[in-house]
């Protein structure tokens, strides 16, 4: 570690008033504070090993306590250690204090305390940000930066929770790249792995901060919208589509264009539709807009009744043409039944 950087909150300056210069001769990095709102202010910016509060209170539920206690339970915040007589008072917060020391304790048996949870509180500091990194690379795609499809199914749930308590729309996504085993065959993987990492990065490029990409496949992705109706998340989807067929790729000598094909829905509150049911819906439209020649976007509007078809069938854009493959385009594409969110019985359907 380098010098011990203390945070001296020095409130009630009639308890142990020298203990500033006396700190300083032990080579402390020392700050020194004599009101709660400096202290407060000089915690979050200053960002101290620890704070060593010499409180006005003897009560654990003053401000002054409290917010000191509350920034040092962050992971990242200070360790907080507090100069008492009475250290009896606030036993019942010693959970959220690291340690106590007293005006009658020798100048090294203080110093020796904040050394000692200064440095538990780096350990501890190292151990959560080792945590976190797990975790995110636990809801990673290592190919392409974007969440995997663990991540996205937690923040389906998240979000669905989020829309239906603040009764705002939620629009999902469901992406294909097209013809990708023909791109991976023609070139070789190396240069596959490039196309997704670079459709990938168009995709986030046309995102808002707070939207949710997610590789969720092979060549699949997937959007989470939130806060976004039918008729924006079928434009985003368009645009998307566009940006991906506007990329001219090369890697390794080697170049290619390739294209998207996205399904679109969005869940809508006060409808009777829940998202499972849009999710599922959205990939349907993406089928359909396969079978009907891929490089295009599919919607299903659960409420719609188009010509020919029962309520709630997908449609699919018609501006949104390309170089159909007609010979793929007559199979029926295999059933791919989609579930994001727990079931109340049997277990969820998956993605073939």
């Amino acid at each position: 570690m380098d010098a011990l950087h203390i945070l001296l909150a020095l409130h009630d300056r009639d308890l142990r008033p020298e203990l500033a210069a006396e700190l300083r001769t032990r080579g402390i990095r020392l700050d020194v504070r004599h009101n709660i709102l400096e202290s407060f202010a000089a915690t979050r910016d200053l960002r101290p090993d620890a704070v060593l509060l010499a409180p006005l209170s003897r009560d654990a539920a003053s401000p002054e306590f409290q917010g000191l206690m509350d920034l040092s339970q962050d992971p990242e915040g200070p360790a907080l250690v507090v100069l008492t007589d009475a250290p009896a008072l606030l036993e019942e917060q010693g959970h959220r204090i690291d340690d106590f020391v007293s005006s009658a304790d020798a100048l090294e048996q203080v110093v020796r305390r904040l050394r000692f949870v200064a440095a538990r509180r780096h350990e501890l500091r190292r151990l959560h940000r080792e945590r976190v990194r797990l975790e995110r690379a636990a809801g990673t795609d290592f190919k392409t930066g974007l969440a995997n499809d663990r991540l996205f199914d937690e923040r389906c749930r998240v979000e669905t929770s989020r829309a239906e308590r603040d009764q705002r729309p939620l629009g999902v996504l469901f992406i294909d790249l097209d013809d990708f085993k023909r791109v991976n065959d023609e070139h070789d993987h190396a240069f596959g792995d490039h196309v997704l990492s670079q459709v990938a990065a168009t995709i986030q490029a046309g995102l808002r901060p707070f939207d949710v990409a997610a590789r969720i496949g092979g060549d699949e992705f997937a959007v989470l919208l939130p806060g976004t109706e039918l008729r924006y998340a079928r434009s985003i989807a368009e645009r998307l589509r566009l940006a991906v067929m506007s990329l001219d790729l090369e890697h390794g000598g080697r170049r290619a264009r390739v294209s998207i094909t996205v399904g679109a829905s969005a869940w809508m509150p006060g409808g009777d539709v829940g998202f499972d049911a849009i999710l599922q819906g959205a990939d349907r439209a993406l089928l359909q807009a396969k079978r009907l020649g891929r490089n295009r976007v599919g919607v299903y509007e659960p409420d719609a009744k188009p010509s020919g078809s029962g309520a709630g069938e997908p449609e699919t854009t018609t501006e949104a043409a390309g170089d159909a493959d007609h010979a793929d385009a007559t199979r029926r594409a295999p059933p791919r039944l989609v579930s994001r969110l727990p079931r109340e019985l049997g277990d969820p359907p998956v993605r073939d």
